[in-house]
């Protein structure tokens, strides 16, 4: 058979175009894949870059938070130092209040029953006035600090803390009535719970002094996906027993000043029901 050399040129040629395309084809999809390559590295060092600048500016609101769950923490501490310090001079105070009563304010009202009763209860409820008031912000204040530090755990946290506080008052209610009572009286009485609350002034200002030390807070301790890990929001076992402790014994002297201000105020009004 013979074969034209036209014919033979021509599928040659054809043949070389078909080869020339593919590899232009392939030419264009490596091109393709470079440029995607190169696009999503950009878009991660855009992801890098913008995950720098957050944490650029979450580290000043992050130390702004350390300095207030610092703050909050030391005027804890402060709240309980006052309340020993009132607690040592609250017996001596009561003598001279009821002395001044007995002595100048009731006689000069003997014709007034009504206005001995008004004077009565205006002094008693003066008397514990303001250790109510403090007694009534430990709770809330260690409570609230200890919640913005594990804040994916609120009922846990504050479940446990009130548990130990609720212990620590059926605690002081049975120190103080079944012993401390019958062994000292009152000055005795009120002069043990005014140490409690000192130790627990001291406890409460090493567990601050250990947040401006060392804790990391919250705020500043993010993964990749820009969320808190659950690991840096736990307290280590060695703050939670100390606050626990602290939640027991500021119970613990509260309700010994209770059972304390019922025993005073029903001498100075005539009625334990009263006071």
């Amino acid at each position: 058979v013979r074969v034209e050399p036209r014919a033979v040129d021509d599928h040659g040629a054809a043949a070389v175009g078909e080869d020339r395309a593919d590899a232009r084809g392939r030419i264009r999809g490596i091109e393709r894949q470079v440029r995607g390559a190169g696009l999503e590295d950009r878009e991660h060092g855009d992801d890098h870059r913008g995950r720098a600048l957050e944490a650029d500016a979450d580290r000043p609101i992050a130390t702004r938070a350390r300095g207030e769950q610092v703050m909050r923490e030391l005027v804890r501490a402060c709240v309980e130092l006052a309340i020993g310090i009132i607690g040592f001079v609250c017996h001596d105070i009561f003598v001279f209040a009821t002395n001044v009563a007995y002595d100048h304010l009731f006689p000069s009202l003997a014709g007034s029953p009504h206005s001995v009763v008004i004077v009565k209860w205006t002094i008693a409820g003066l008397l514990i006035l303001p250790q109510s008031i403090l007694l009534g912000a430990t709770f809330p204040l260690m409570s609230a600090g200890v919640i913005r530090l594990v804040p994916r755990q609120p009922g846990r946290v504050l479940s446990q803390l009130y548990f130990a506080n609720s212990i620590g008052g059926a605690a002081g209610v049975i120190i103080a009535g079944f012993w401390l009572l019958g062994v000292g009286g009152l000055p005795f009485t009120l002069d043990a719970a005014a140490t409690v609350n000192l130790l627990v002034f001291l406890l409460a200002l090493g567990a601050a002094r250990y947040r401006a030390k060392g804790a990391v807070p919250v705020q500043s301790a993010r993964d990749e996906s820009g969320d808190t890990p659950a690991a840096a929001e736990s307290l280590s076992p060695n703050i939670a027993r100390l606050l626990l402790i602290v939640a027991f014994g500021t119970a613990v002297a509260s309700f010994i000043y209770e059972i304390s201000w019922i025993r005073m105020l029903s001498l100075l009004l005539g009625s334990a029901t009263h006071s």
